[in-house]
């Protein structure tokens, strides 16, 4: 006869051997899952890559795996910056995704790396999404994880800080000469009350016919009708292609197009005047 203690005894052995061969196939197909998912972020970065900088399998030779890669250089941040620009046409900070693909087709092979980013954004759950919940685009922060995926908060940080400062570059304008003394004559000509130490009334400005009246009215308003000094006066009627004082923030290019002076973290001299801008620091 059997011996039941030995029936139990293999009962339980076989029951542990399922249980290790099913946890080894659960733990197969996770491990496969993941070198899956592993080589879809390498593809989607690989591609990202390519259509941003060009890059062929023998730039991997000279700059190390491309996975590995944790911060850009300078020079990269700024060839990332030319690519966003053209894509953020509207200076929004985010693009979409139609956009996105708009800008990568000049190819078919274009394309299709360009889908293969998009794919990889929309499941990764990294981007801005709509009101029905539906991703709608990505940022610049969100390229540079795909672009460099060992990225750290620390390394996004300074890759933004290089980011800014072509931003401002970007818009960069050379400085307006000073207005010369004769032109400064001219216009201070037009008012002799200042020669005698006595601010401009606002009469006096309507009289002389030089200022428009919805600016005087705005000028009334922000001083609390005490009159107009000689410094406004010059930047009012300061002509196109120089600054009316040494301490102006603001002026005009030669074809009329507003200037002003910024100093920040990023950047510190003359720009092309922008609707939106970064905050100085």
């Amino acid at each position: 006869m059997d011996d039941p203690k030995t029936d139990k005894a293999a009962a339980r052995r076989s029951n542990r051997q399922s249980h290790t061969a099913a946890s080894s196939v659960k733990a197969c197909h996770a491990a496969t899952a993941a070198l899956k998912a592993e080589m879809r972020t390498r593809e989607a970065c690989e591609s990202l890559r390519f259509l941003v900088f060009g890059y062929h399998d023998e730039d991997k030779r000279t700059n190390g795996a491309f996975y590995d890669q944790a911060c850009g250089t300078k020079v990269e941040v700024m060839q990332l910056h030319k690519i966003w620009i053209q894509m953020d046409e509207d200076g929004s900070g985010d693009v979409e995704f139609q956009e996105f693909l708009s800008f990568f087709s000049k190819s078919k092979a274009d394309r299709l790396m360009g889908m293969r980013c998009v794919k990889y954004l929309v499941g990764s759950g990294m981007c801005d999404t709509g009101e029905d919940k539906q991703p709608m685009g990505c940022r610049i922060e969100d390229m540079m994880r795909l672009i460099w995926l060992k990225a750290k908060s620390t390394d996004i940080e300074a890759m933004m800080h290089w980011f800014s400062e072509a931003e401002f570059k970007r818009d960069r304008a050379p400085t307006p000469p000073l207005l010369p003394k004769r032109k400064r004559r001219e216009i201070l000509e037009n008012f002799p009350m200042l020669e005698e130490g006595q601010a401009v009334t606002f009469q006096d400005l309507r009289e002389s016919g030089l200022v428009e009246e919805r600016t005087i009215k705005d000028l009334e308003d922000s001083s609390g009708g005490l009159g107009v000094t000689e410094g406004t006066i010059l930047e009012m009627l300061c002509p196109n292609g120089y600054r009316a004082l040494k301490e102006a923030k603001a002026a005009s290019d030669s074809d009329g197009r507003p200037l002003e002076y910024v100093s920040n973290m990023y950047f510190t001299g003359w720009i092309y005047k922008r609707c939106t801008d970064v905050e100085d620091e």
